[in-house]
């Protein structure tokens, strides 16, 4: 099942990206390996060429038309009556558009018409109510928290980033630990092990997983089901699902699985920088766990190598971008995602004691109100080291690649 995943992927990622058509590729392998009585591979490759078509009439198909967008960020600024939006457009690309007198009246995930500086409400999806009920239950919530970090709150559960200040996100940027500040993959990995770990009572592996499924699908309606949100749940689920199927979780297959989806559902991201970076990520990560397992590498070791992993094979998109790239993310992470991990689950024990008692909500509140801070101060002292602007990342990247090549080289020997 893993080639047949991996191979639809790589198809579809080639027809897509490098605009080769396969479908002739794949019918000629597929009536090939039919004479040679392959059942197995003959099957794949006709699936392979089934799923090219299918996805050849999805690209036909528009999910926007011309001037629609959907919002994902909304800013309001109450002094000057200004709101500003961002949106995205039809191939995922990012618009930011100022208007005057508009506050409260447009949400995240309303489909809107733009046209000669002029906004109009095409339509309100339900998932866009649905989380506009779930942010008026939590409102009192989120405005009881400690102001000091409350908005950092809003930013990781309700993917609000409008109150994070400009010194925040240059601060966290320089730290190498940006991506904290936007809902995506990380954050849904670290909600399910909280979940999971809660639900531990829960001996029924399928209902488990069920409830665990549930939870998962609120914080995506909670986050906006922005495109990266969406990439987070669909992987998410991917890695639940295989676990439930096979017994044992297989990165690559799910990450193809996955892609599969995405390209079918939302074939207009596949184009976005955040889902190349993701993809890509993902891929980084596999590829460290693979070598963790085959060499035996201790926790540490082993998650310096997974960022490491992750900066090598998105560096070409950082790069083209024009971004600059953080090495020492390698290290800062290592200390942020524990503490990103227990301000999640203080926070969750924060909301259920919210309703229940008060003063035990008062101590988890200071509590993450300090765990906050030290993120700050961990970040500031971060942010201080070098940083490898674009001109210089070719060079990072060579470097980088004859470094792991070294890494695998030694552990080979030692292995055999």
């Amino acid at each position: 099942m893993i080639l047949i995943f991996v191979l639809i992927s790589l198809n579809l990622s080639i027809q897509y990206y490098l605009k080769l058509n396969l479908i002739y590729f794949n019918t000629i392998i597929a009536l090939f390996f039919i004479i040679k009585n392959n059942k197995h591979l003959a099957l794949s490759f006709i699936f392979c060429t089934i799923l090219l078509l299918g996805f050849q009439a999805r690209l036909n198909f528009k999910t926007f038309k011309k001037n629609i967008y959907q919002i994902t960020t909304i800013k309001n600024f109450k002094k000057y009556s200004k709101t500003i939006i961002e949106v995205i457009d039809n191939k995922s690309n990012i618009y930011k558009f100022s208007f005057k007198n508009i506050e409260n009246i447009y949400k995240i995930g309303d489909i809107i018409k733009i046209e000669n500086r002029k906004i109009k409400l095409i339509k309100r999806p339900f998932f866009a109510k649905l989380r506009e009920k779930y942010i008026n239950t939590l409102n009192n919530f989120f405005t009881t928290l400690n102001p000091s970090y409350s908005h950092f709150s809003k930013a990781i559960i309700l993917n609000i980033k409008s109150e994070i200040t400009k010194y925040e996100k240059t601060l966290f940027q320089n730290a190498g630990i940006a991506h904290i500040l936007v809902v995506s993959g990380l954050h849904f990995y670290l909600i399910s092990l909280i979940s999971y770990y809660l639900l531990l009572i829960i001996t029924n592996e399928k209902l488990k997983y069920l409830i665990l499924s549930i939870i998962l699908l609120n914080y995506l309606i909670l986050a906006g089901f922005a495109p990266s949100t969406l990439r987070a749940f669909l992987m998410t689920e991917s890695l639940i699902i295989y676990k439930l199927i096979y017994g044992k979780i297989n990165l690559i297959s799910c990450t193809s699985i996955s892609f599969i989806i995405n390209a079918f559902v939302f074939p207009e991201t596949l184009n976005s920088i955040g889902f190349k970076l993701s993809y890509l990520a993902t891929i980084g990560i596999s590829a460290s766990v693979h070598l963790k397992n085959r060499y035996g590498l201790n926790r540490l070791a082993s998650s310096m190598l997974t960022t490491f992993f992750i900066q090598i094979f998105t560096s070409p998109v950082i790069y083209v971008n024009n971004f600059d790239l953080t090495p020492i993310s390698i290290l800062s992470n290592l200390i942020i995602i524990p503490l990103i991990l227990i301000f999640l689950a203080i926070t969750i024990l924060s909301l259920i004691t919210y309703f229940l008692s008060l003063n035990l909500f008062f101590l988890l509140d200071l509590i993450n109100a300090y765990i906050f801070q030290t993120i700050k101060i961990t970040a500031t002292f971060f942010s201080k080291f070098f940083i490898v602007k674009h001109h210089q990342i070719p060079l990072f990247l060579i470097l980088s690649i004859l470094l792991i090549t070294y890494i695998i080289y030694n552990n080979e020997t030692k292995k055999n």
